[in-house]
Parts: structure tokens; sequence; C-alpha cells
């Protein structure tokens, strides 16, 4: 089965997988290739999948929306972060929202500057 890890600006995930282990808002979950379909809330935490030859990886995700449609099963989150091991997991994730934060403080005070210039050319029109 495809396995797919999707966040707002990019494809965080895509490997052939044999299983995957997700918490969703009912408990945790396994999805194997045959499984039916289905579609499900996730809630923060950590998917683990299962590559095909049975290496082990994870992601930690913020909430999402997991979809298994045949041979492809989709994740979907606003944040998430992959690795190896579960060591460095957590630090990957803290980082990322770090990141994510500075990206929208920067975004917000370059909004309240165009504003802030827009008000006033507006009022240099108006005298």
């Amino acid at each position: 089965m495809i396995a797919r890890l999707l966040v707002p600006d990019r494809v965080v995930l895509e490997a052939e997988v044999e299983k995957v282990i997700a918490d969703t808002m009912t408990g945790s979950r396994c999805f194997l290739p045959r499984h039916i379909d289905f579609a499900t809330p996730l809630v923060a935490g950590i998917v683990t999948y299962h590559l095909v030859g049975g290496e082990e990886r994870f992601a930690a995700i913020e909430s999402g929306v997991l979809t298994k449609k045949a041979s492809e099963l989709l994740v979907v989150s606003w944040r998430a972060v992959v690795s190896e091991s579960l060591d460095d997991l957590s630090e990957q994730m803290m980082q990322r929202v770090a990141r994510d934060e500075e990206l929208e403080r920067a975004s917000r005070r370059a909004m309240a500057q165009l504003e802030t210039r827009l008000v006033k050319e507006l009022l240099e029109l108006v005298r």
C-alpha cells in the first residue's frame, strides 16, 4: 500500500508500507492493505508505519485526517515531521513549531506594514 503524509505546503512522506498505526478520535487503529476503505479524524500524536520489508518508521503529526482507499493511505495534517527513531521526533517537532511560529510572526508584521501604508496613502488621496 502507498502511504502519503501531506502538510499544506509539501509532501512529507511517500512510501510503500505494509501497515500504518495511527491514533484516531476513538483510539489507536491499524491499517493494512486489504482493509476496507476508511476515513477518520486523527488526534495529535505519533503515526507508526512499517515499510515493505519490516522497517519501522515514525511521524509526529498535529491533528489531521486519514483516508484509506484501495491501496492508498493518505494522512493530511497541519504540521508533521518524520523520523527513523522516536528519540529525535520530539525535537524535530519542536523545531518545526518554532520555525512555523516565526514565519507567522513575520507574516503578521508584513501585513501590518502593508495596512499602515495603505491607510497613509488613502489619507494622502483624501487631502
